[in-house]
């Protein structure tokens, strides 16, 4: 796990991805194959990059109802077209300014692709 204290400059969107099959390993570096668009999150101004990281994550999980009616969440693709989707969950893939972050077991792990 690595800590993200980065402040986030201004205000931002994070994209969230899902495995398409939940369970099955994907292959990073070939972004985003393998992955399915589900989520918009408004990050406000002035949080770190990992609490914009717990922010998604957080707005993209199932608690009491749908994560889809979260207020600053937008729902894409197959997440909107039925009007919800699963949590957020280990292997999903949570991207901010240009960065793409794997939800670990215990936080967030930086995708770094070497070519």
């Amino acid at each position: 796990m690595t800590r993200h204290a980065t402040p986030a400059a201004a205000a931002t969107v994070a994209t969230v991805y899902h495995v398409s099959t939940f369970g099955q390993p994907v292959n990073l570096a070939h972004f985003p194959t393998g992955l399915e668009a589900v989520a918009t999150v408004a990050i406000p101004a002035g949080l770190t990059v990992h609490q914009a990281l717990d922010r998604a994550y957080q707005l993209t999980n199932n608690i009491d109802d749908s994560w889809t009616k979260n207020t600053g969440v937008t729902a894409q693709g197959q997440a909107a077209a039925r009007g919800g989707a699963r949590s957020t969950s280990v292997a999903d893939v949570i991207e901010i300014a240009g960065e793409r972050f794997e939800v670990s077991p215990m936080g967030f792990t930086l995708i770094r692709v070497i070519f």
